[in-house]
């Protein structure tokens, strides 16, 4: 994606179009060029599709870029770290894993609080990786941490109905006379 004839004034559009191109896994490698592997998408005209929907500008230019030169493509491979990534999605995942091994052993309020950070945490870590491909990565790994973040969620979820369940229902005449009070 190159970005050079965007304005860089604005810096809420500035701010979206760096947000867009980070969620989809994009890294600049020289100023207003960003790139990413070719494994997210079918073709070009879908990557924009998702890029213009989360907010790039139409001005921006979308494109593939093959044969690269020895030096370019050693920059490119140097754009993301992927031992740090594998590290993160382990790192991650065995944190999920040790908290629900001991979270029925917390009281439902605190394991609730608890859940909905580090299921917050985990989640924007998810969302915002860029999904490279092997050997980049360790694909199963990543697949792996994926799946502990769902079982997370689903966990989460059930703690926080529980937690529900324990709150007084409200009761609508008082309700109401606070609601006129206000």
């Amino acid at each position: 994606v190159h970005c050079g004839a965007l304005a860089r004034g604005d810096r809420a559009a500035t701010r979206q179009r760096e947000r867009a191109l980070h969620l989809l896994g994009f890294a600049e490698l020289q100023r207003d060029f960003w790139l990413r592997p070719d494994n997210i998408e079918a073709d070009i005209a879908a990557i924009r599709a998702r890029l213009h929907a989360l907010g790039l500008e139409v001005q921006a230019v979308v494109c593939g870029c093959t044969s690269l030169d020895a030096a370019t493509e050693a920059a490119v491979d140097a754009l993301w770290d992927g031992v740090a990534l594998n590290q993160g999605y382990r790192a991650t995942q065995e944190r999920l894993q040790h908290w629900l091994d001991g979270a029925a052993r917390l009281p439902i309020d605190q394991a609730a609080r608890a859940s909905f950070f580090l299921g917050g945490a985990a989640i924007r870590q998810l969302v915002y990786d860029p999904l490279l491909p092997e050997p980049m990565v360790d694909a199963p790994l990543r697949q792996s941490f994926i799946d502990s973040v769902h079982a997370f969620d689903a966990a989460g979820r059930a703690i926080w109905t529980r937690f529900y369940d324990t709150l007084p229902a409200p009761d609508a005449a008082s309700r109401k006379a606070r609601l006129r009070v206000a």
